[in-house]
């Protein structure tokens, strides 16, 4: 918990180092620092579309990534029978603003146990969980 606390204060006091960065190399990245997570939890990481060149700060990219893989694999329904999934995609979307406006919007799904809807502005607030943790 500490260094989760340590990274949330880096990402506020840190002056951001934008520069073009290739999404797809972010996320094998983040795959491959799990690597032994997600065999030892019998899961799959899939890269099912186009990852495009961005321009980000990479290191907070790559934590956003690990994050969302681990947290799929963490609340997976192990009851299910069925062994944790990941899909990780991208697409280009028009801005809701500004139909001129085009933008990338990634995606990251699984086969866990889900957020209901009544919830999503909660999953946002710093240490607040929705489930607790099983393992």
């Amino acid at each position: 918990m500490i260094d989760d606390q340590l990274d949330l204060a880096r990402v506020d006091s840190q002056k951001k180092s934008f520069a073009s960065c290739e999404s797809e190399e972010i996320v094998r990245e983040a795959i491959e620092e799990l690597k032994e997570t997600i065999c030892s939890a019998g899961a799959s990481v899939q890269i099912v579309s186009f990852l495009p060149q961005i321009s980000c700060d990479r290191r907070q990219i790559l934590q956003v990534f690990r994050n969302l893989i681990i947290n799929a694999i963490k609340f997976h329904e192990r009851e299910s029978g069925e062994p944790p999934t990941v899909w990780i995609g991208c697409r280009e979307t028009r801005s809701e603003t500004s139909n001129s406006e085009m933008f990338w919007q990634f995606s990251v799904a699984d086969n866990g146990i889900g957020i209901d809807m009544q919830y999503a502005k909660q999953i946002f607030r710093v240490w607040y969980r929705l489930h607790e943790n099983e393992s």
